[in-house]
């Protein structure tokens, strides 16, 4: 079915600019906090069988896909300092330097 093909493929994108965001912004509480659900949207999105569709639903489900890659990549971009930093200091906590 078309509609609940498209509905969770909105769902998706939308909870993917939610956390790019997040990202961005230096939020990780709210990132943290939200992230775990992102998986449980993904499985519910591939669970939907495409069905055939109007021109008009492909073009909507061909942008929220776009839309979708390009959030997870300035999530991405965004968690990448984060990330960096966290290893930085991961790195040193397990190989302190003498003082």
């Amino acid at each position: 079915m078309a509609a609940a093909y498209l509905e969770s493929l909105r769902v998706l994108a939308g909870h993917a600019a939610r956390l790019a965001e997040y990202a961005q912004r230096g939020d990780w509480d709210s990132l943290a906090a939200e992230a775990p659900a992102h998986q449980a949207h993904f499985e519910r999105f591939s669970r939907q069988t495409q069905a055939a569709m109007t021109a008009t639903e492909r073009d909507e489900a061909r942008t929220l896909l776009a839309a979708t890659l390009d959030h997870h990549e300035r999530l991405k971009n965004g968690a990448l300092p984060w990330l960096s930093d966290a290893a930085t200091l991961l790195r040193d906590i397990a190989a302190p330097t003498a003082r």
